[in-house]
């Protein structure tokens, strides 16, 4: 856990960007459901309710334009962390015995490394950040 709270700390500004964004993005979708039941509820009595269409129209207008914001801490985050953990796995791969290393082969060592690599990426973004990665 402690390297999970020292990867936050490295990219702290963009991961509450991240997840303000995030919420934000899921209340204006909330939102735009509340509206437009009550723009259905308001016209079922011939009345148009105007401020809950201009809402309706404002988050309809807002959640993709958030949504497309989105993508920038998001695929920030996802690359720097794979980066951060490369970085890492490199420093431990700097103190592996040479005759284990031998024993094992470069390729297989690499391919090992990029597992992890892409494990940990995983790990971070889904159960940390609650982010899911499609």
């Amino acid at each position: 856990m402690k390297k999970y709270k020292n990867i936050l700390a490295t990219y702290k500004k963009m991961s509450i960007v991240y997840l303000i964004s995030g919420i934000l993005i899921s209340w204006l979708s909330a939102a735009t459901i509340f509206y437009f039941q009550k723009i259905i509820d308001s016209s079922s009595l011939l009345v148009v309710d105007k401020k809950a269409v201009l809402f309706y129209g404002l988050t309809l207008i807002f959640v993709p334009i958030l949504s497309y914001l989105d993508e920038y801490p998001k695929n920030y985050l996802a690359n720097n962390l794979y980066f951060h953990y490369k970085q890492e796995s490199l420093k431990k791969v700097s103190l592996i015995r040479y005759d284990r290393y031998v024993n094992i082969g470069f390729g297989v060592l690499l391919q090992r490394i990029e597992n992890v690599l892409q494990q940990e990426n995983k790990l971070f973004l889904i159960f940390i950040l609650g982010l899911s990665e499609n």
